[in-house]
Order: C-alpha cells, then structure tokens, then sequence
C-alpha cells in the first residue's frame, strides 16, 4: 500500500501535463478526491504519508500555475484560510521536527486542495466531484465485505488494536463481525466520504437521472458496514434538508408525512428509552457529548486569558486529555467536539474562525454546498481527531464553491439556441 500511494500520487503529474489545458481544473478535482478517499492522510508509517502528500501538493502548484487566471482568492476562502492556518501554527507550537513538517505539508495540501477543488465546484458545478466519489464506491464496497468476511486484514494498519476488526464493534449493524474502514485507517472516515457522497446522490437523484438513486443506497449501505454512528445521523439530517428544499411539494409532504409517521410508531413503541439507544450509543459517547458543556464553564473559569484567547496548541491539548480534561473532569479523559477542541487548541480565536466559515458557506453557498454545510455542521459536534484534515478539505470546498455562477439544478444553455439567437442578433443589426 505505501508503494500504491506514492505510485498514485507521482500519477498525478502526468495526469494533469498530458491532459487538455482547459480540463486541468477538473482533472485536479479527481485526483484531489481519489488520493483523500483511498490514501489515509494520518496513517503510518508518516513518511509515506509525507512523500505522497507532498508530491500532491505540488502537482496542486502545477495546476495553480496552469490556471491561474481562473483562480480567485477572495473573501470566501478567507476564514477557511484562517482556521487552516490556526491549525498549522497549533501544531508546531512543541512537538518533534519530523511532525512538524509532517504537519506542515498535511496543511499545504488542504489549503491548495481545498483553493482548486472549490474554483472547479464554482466554474461546472458538483457533477465532477459526485461522480469521481461514486466511482470510488464499488471499490470500498468490495474492500469492506471482504473485510466483513475475514478474507483480507486491514490494508493499512496502524499497529495498534483497532487494525483487528474484532476490537471494532459495530454498534448500527450489531450482526456484524465489526466496523469496515477499507483502506481508509480509520472507520469514520469511510462514514465521513460516504456520507458526503450520499448527499451529492440524493441531489442529483431528486433533479436530475434516477440512476443516481442506486449511488446513494450503495453509500449508505458502505457507511453502515463502517459503523460509524454520528456519519450516518449527520447523513440523515443533510438528506432530510435536501428534501425539505426540493422543489416538488409533493416530495416535501410525503417526506414531513412519513418524518411524522416513524417518529408516532418509535414513540408508542417505547423506543426512545435510554437502554434502547444504549444498544448503539455507549456510555462514553454519552460522556463526550453530553458532558462536555460542563467541562467548557470549568475550562473558562479556570484558563488563563492567553490560553483562552489563543488556545494552548495542539500538543498542550493532548498532554491536556493525557491528564483529565478541563481540570477536576476526571471522567471526561476524552471528547469528539469540533467546536470544543478549536476552544481548548487554538482559544476564542479558533472558535471565531469556525463561526465564520459556516455563516459564509451558509450565505454564499447553493443548495448541495448548504446541505454539505449542514452535514459538516453536525458533524462538528461528534469530532474525531482522525478525520480533521479530511473534514476541513470537504468543508472547505463546500464553503468556498458557493459563489459558483449557475446552481446544478439550471439546465446548461443549449447551443443551438445561443447560436441562433446570435444570428438573429446579426441579422437585426444588418
């Protein structure tokens, strides 16, 4: 696997030299997408990771050299820009020279990935982006029934327990020997791209070719082999969105209507009691996610100024879960929240850049891009820290394609009807 990802990495610059010169910003796209969605960004062994990623980045540079008439760095890229930038300057606060650089480059390619990922979303829209992940599905697919099966171990292991699939519970499917993560080193972040490719499907499956329908029960069946919980709610809440907005009100009846029904049948069916959901969420998850509001007054009231305007950097974070969080919180020795770790890592500041991002995606964005928003939004609140590069990537490219000129809903211009028209203009004129 280390050879295959350096091998597709180097790849990429042929790909894009030989392609057509204006095609270079969706041939970037793909390669953005297949490196992120096979190639995992944390795994060991790190030097791997570093060559490959930094190999990307540079072909990223050759694409931005290439087309940079048509990329723009404006207001929109700002506060991703920020938060990125946060994020590196935490992490090089302390640590070894070899994560340091490791950072360094992780960061480099988010932000020029995120730059020509998002000018490609803005100039033809999501459909390159969708289909070059619904590719991928069939492979991850087939990876993660294998998996399943016993048939092949993990593809890329990180030497610790969870490479054995026995220690990988799967709380949604509990029939399930464990949690699939394909060659990904992690499940959540095979939940975390299925989730997203099922949000693009749903889009293209309620405006566009039915065909796309098989693309999102593929994704969702993968994000429940993954088992990973908080992406299959997050997937929920964004679908549900993109059908509320759907312009067909028969659409938006029938899926309030059976929204009601299911929530009558679990309630007179007694399933919202505490042991039920305790089948798929444990007692830790409760302790991350509901706790942790008290854990933020005790780390307010206890911080310094600086550390609360600043943050304390990412390795005084981890030293700081190591020790008990927020002080006198023995229980709470960890916590999957976006917004509590930019708090605790990078301060106020952090937690403003945050902010900001989604309220520009929001207010700039088209519909699929808000429908990302929100899945990365709910997200945010059941935050592992093995997804945070590929997160920040997909939330940035759905921030900061919103400015595209024509929503993926409008039909393209027909050109025989521009052209006739062109020559009724000339006509006139003579």
């Amino acid at each position: 696997m280390n050879l295959i990802a350096i091998a597709l990495a180097a790849s990429g610059i042929l790909y894009i030299i030989f392609g057509k010169r204006e095609a270079v910003l969706k041939r970037a796209n793909v390669y953005v997408l297949v490196l992120i969605s096979i190639v995992p960004l944390y795994a060991a062994p790190n030097n791997v990771v570093v060559i490959t990623f930094g190999i990307a980045s540079l072909v990223l540079l050759l694409v931005c050299v290439q087309a940079s008439v048509r990329i723009r760095i404006d207001f929109t890229i700002l506060p991703i820009l920020i938060l990125l930038s946060l994020e590196l300057f935490s992490r090089l606060r302390g640590g070894s020279p070899q994560l340091a650089l490791f950072n360094t480059v992780i960061i480099v390619f988010a932000f020029l990935a995120i730059l020509v990922c998002a000018t490609a979303v803005r100039e033809s829209g999501w459909f390159t982006f969708a289909m070059t992940l619904a590719v991928l599905l069939p492979f991850h697919l087939v990876v993660s029934v294998l998996e399943q099966g016993g048939v092949v171990s993990t593809l890329w292991p990180r030497g610790t327990e969870i490479d054995d699939i026995s220690h990988r519970p799967n709380r949604l499917l509990e029939i399930l020997p464990g949690r699939s993560m394909s060659t990904l080193g992690h499940p959540i972040v095979l939940g975390f791209i299925c989730g997203v490719t099922a949000i693009l499907a749903l889009h293209y499956f309620l405006n566009s070719s039915r065909w796309w329908g098989v693309v999102f029960l593929l994704a969702v069946v993968i994000s429940g082999l993954s088992g990973a919980r908080s992406a299959f709610f997050a997937t929920v809440v964004a679908c549900l969105y993109l059908f509320l907005r759907s312009r067909k009100s028969g659409t938006r009846v029938v899926i309030m209507g059976l929204a009601l029904a299911v929530g009558v049948l679990l309630y007179q069916g007694g399933y919202f009691a505490e042991d039920t959901f305790s089948e798929v969420e444990t007692q830790s998850s409760y302790t991350h996610r509901l706790s942790v509001t008290t854990g933020v007054q005790d780390y307010i009231g206890q911080a310094s100024p600086e550390s609360l305007a600043f943050g304390r950097g990412i390795y005084d974070y981890l030293q700081f879960l190591t020790n008990g969080i927020f002080g006198s919180r023995e229980d709470l020795t960890s916590f999957d929240n976006q917004i509590v770790r930019s708090l605790v890592v990078s301060g106020l500041v952090g937690v403003a850049a945050v902010v900001l991002t989604m309220v520009v995606g929001w207010v700039r964005g088209s519909g699929v891009a808000r429908a990302t928003l929100v899945y990365s939004a709910v997200l945010m609140f059941s935050f592992d820290m093995f997804t945070w590069i590929i997160s920040l990537v997909i939330f940035g490219i759905a921030t900061t394609a919103g400015t595209q000129q024509r929503d993926d809903n409008s039909p393209s211009p027909s050109p025989l009807k521009t052209s006739t028209r062109r020559t009724a203009v000339s006509r006139a004129r003579s």
